[in-house]
């Protein structure tokens, strides 16, 4: 009983003074029959016996009588949260928090709300809705400070592992700095080695191979300190095999597995070991020791099947083995294995799994000689990539927007919670100077009085309307960091795009390996690779417009004659296919100062929308003259121009308009978009003149 009250005063909650009215009044019996039941049930929590621990929990909390200050009753809400989380029933868990949560904000339970919070965003955390469980981690900071709570370095990694799954790894290392600050300061070796070794993690993530090396470093050495129970040197071993695998270095990867599997064997942990190897397998595997691979593999399927641990478990190490038998040339036996393999993802539904097994029977029918089916089954490896691929980018992306909308509703609710403020003060203002103006008629030396007064309270009141806008500033900068965070997202999605089309590439190097194609299939080949390049160009755009903004300018003299000249050989295939006479118009000694490169991109744009949008037989100009003080290239074409209605949204991203390319040539929506980032890079001014059915020009003016 005296140990609750010091923590309770120590947390700084409001229950502590009814607590010190129970004793001192010496009614003891109630407070200690609640701490009791409570304690039964916390014994059969971690007994696992959750329906015991479920009825005394409800008995206590729906006995009328109080349970006592010193075992309130949100107390035993917040536990009965956790028993239902961990009986495996989160949305009654879910509701259960939100309850604790309620009655600690009503009472002043700042523990209490700060740990609801906290299980809350690792029940939606462990549902994949991560802006829910980013907007719990966060609510939970600031009752977990007040009460000192030892759960702040937990969730400081928890917040840090969110923002790893939503592929945010700097935000993730940022929480993980402040998890690491907090064990340092509170002297957890144990804490500070988990911090490290996820830190490491991340690292290998982002293929920063020597700085992840530091990382488990730095967590073995914190990890020596702790006491034995507190050690995860298993984990960090097994981590740094896998790094060194990804390395290559593969006699420092075995040596690390071989470690770990020793400490799993010391432990007993057979289900660690089972995992360890399979790791030592795949090392050896790609260092060539085939025959110590296949007893590795062996040892793991023996150790997972005793185990029962699932056949998502056993498909890896089978399809480890497989791919063994494969490069071995052992074919039949390669073809054994996959069969397991193929059983299992059949019962187990697993895209994943199912993209290792395709990618292995490729392989194999490869080897084989059978190129038909190698190339069924590289159809069906495409389209599940395509249905993975796109499932999973449409889910980040999901949570990547709730995410940023969350962020930006919040920054909006600040910032007008600052004008308020602002409106506030400038109306309270207003009615001193009233008082003011008032009071001016009573006496001269009150007055006087007053006026000094006023005017201290003035110079009070304008340094916290500056504060306040020093305040709403910080927030629009967040908000704009937001949108920022927006726009890399969109980079990074189309960097991403680059891997399946030079997946893509590579199965069509694979299918001209045939000699046995027909004639209808080398069409089919064909118009796959002008699919391929048509994705490749607008992966190429998506990143050009992601750049545009921030190009780097190097000014130099062009003579506009040998630029117009370059262009002209560059287009002449693309003239020649549509048979459209191109037209130059330049006086060959006029000079300009901009940069080359980038004018060139502008002009390329401006012409291949012209020769895109033009019908066989058509002409398109492009011209330059100087006029006083500036140069005016001008680029027209007789397409079908461009309505009134649509000119507004012609710079715009992803913007197509009504006017369609007359050879079904692709068009992204960017181009324009690029050609006004970098004509604003270049300072150059840009208008467009078009009329329906005659045409459109547009001019730059070059200063």
């Amino acid at each position: 009983m005296n140990l609750r009250i010091k923590q309770a005063i120590r947390n700084h909650d409001t229950w502590v003074s009814d607590s010190l009215k129970w004793l001192g009044k010496q009614e003891l019996s109630v407070a200690q029959s609640a701490i009791f039941h409570s304690n039964r049930a916390a014994n059969f929590l971690g007994k696992k016996a959750y329906d015991k621990s479920l009825q005394i929990l409800d008995s206590l909390l729906n006995n009328d009588e109080p349970t006592s200050p010193a075992m309130p009753r949100v107390q035993l809400i917040f536990m009965k949260g956790r028993v239902l989380n961990y009986s495996g029933k989160p949305n009654g868990a879910k509701r259960v928090f939100k309850h604790a949560i309620a009655v600690a904000q009503e009472n002043g339970y700042f523990l209490i709300k700060g740990k609801s919070y906290y299980n809350l965003g690792r029940i939606y955390e462990d549902q994949g809705v991560y802006d829910s469980s980013i907007t719990c981690y966060e609510n939970a900071e600031e009752p977990l400070l007040k009460s000192n709570s030892h759960y702040l370095g937990p969730l400081y990694k928890s917040i840090g592992i969110v923002y790893r799954k939503l592929g945010l790894n700097s935000e993730a290392i940022a929480q993980y700095a402040k998890a690491l600050n907090y064990y340092s300061e509170k002297k957890d070796t144990s804490g500070q080695a988990s911090v490290c070794n996820s830190m490491g993690i991340i690292a290998i993530i982002d293929h920063r191979y020597s700085k992840a090396q530091d990382y488990f470093e730095q967590a073995l050495f914190f990890d020596k300190l702790c006491e034995p129970k507190e050690r995860i040197t298993l984990n960090i071993y097994n981590n740094l095999g896998i790094l060194y695998t990804k390395k290559g270095v593969y006699d420092s990867a075995s040596y690390f597995l071989k470690e770990a599997i020793h400490l799993a064997k010391a432990e007993g942990n057979k289900l660690e070991l089972g995992k360890e190897y399979a790791n030592l397998g795949f090392a050896s595997k790609k260092s060539g020791e085939f025959d110590a691979s296949k007893k590795y593999y062996f040892h793991s399927i023996g150790l997972k099947k005793e185990l029962q641990t699932g056949s998502n478990s056993l498909v890896q190490a089978y399809a480890g083995l497989a791919d063994l038998y494969t490069q071995t040339d052992a074919l039949d036996s390669a073809a054994y294995y996959f069969k397991k393999v193929n059983s299992l993802i059949r019962k187990q539904n697993n895209p994943s799994e199912a993209i290792t097994y395709y990618e292995g029977m490729l392989e194999l029918h490869r080897k084989k000689g059978l190129f038909k089916e190698a190339l069924l089954y590289s159809d069906s490896l495409n389209m599940l990539k395509e249905k993975v691929e796109s499932k999973e980018k449409n889910e980040l992306l999901a949570n990547y927007s709730l995410l940023f909308d969350s962020r930006a509703d919040k920054l909006q609710n600040e910032i007008l919670k600052h004008h308020v403020e602002l409106e506030q003060q400038r109306n309270e203002s207003a009615e001193r100077e009233v008082a003011y103006q008032q009071r001016l008629f009573i006496a001269s030396i009150i007055v006087i009085v007053l006026v000094i007064a006023l005017l201290l309270k003035v110079i009070i009141d304008r340094k916290k309307l500056r504060t306040l806008n020093d305040q709403l500033q910080v927030a629009n900068t967040r908000l704009n960091q937001s949108l920022n965070d927006n726009k890399s997202l969109m980079g990074v999605v189309a960097h991403d795009l680059k891997t399946p089309f030079s997946q893509l590439e590579g199965l069509m190097s694979l299918l001209t390996d045939s000699p046995n194609l027909d004639e209808k299939q080398q069409q089919y080949i064909a118009l796959m690779s002008q699919v391929v390049d048509a994705g490749n160009k607008l992966v190429h755009n998506l990143l050009l417009a992601n750049r545009a903004e921030t190009v780097e300018v190097s000014k130099q003299k062009i003579i506009v004659k040998e630029l117009f000249d370059t262009l002209d050989n560059k287009f002449e295939s693309h003239l020649k296919k549509k048979a459209i006479s191109f037209e130059i118009s330049c006086d060959p000694g006029l000079e300009i100062s901009s940069d080359k490169a980038i004018l060139s991109r502008i002009l390329e744009n401006l012409l291949s929308n012209a020769v895109k949008f033009s019908n066989e037989h058509s002409r398109v100009w492009l011209q330059a003259v100087k006029e006083k003080n500036r140069t005016v290239i001008s680029v027209a074409d007789e397409g079908p121009g461009i309505s009134e209605k649509e000119l507004p949204l012609l710079f715009k991203r992803y913007q197509k308009l009504s006017a369609k390319p007359t050879k079904g040539e692709s068009s992204t929506g960017l181009g324009l978009y690029i050609v006004r980032s970098l004509c604003d890079q270049l300072e150059i001014g840009i208008n467009v003149e078009s009329e329906l059915g005659k045409g459109t020009t547009f001019y730059l003016y070059i200063y």
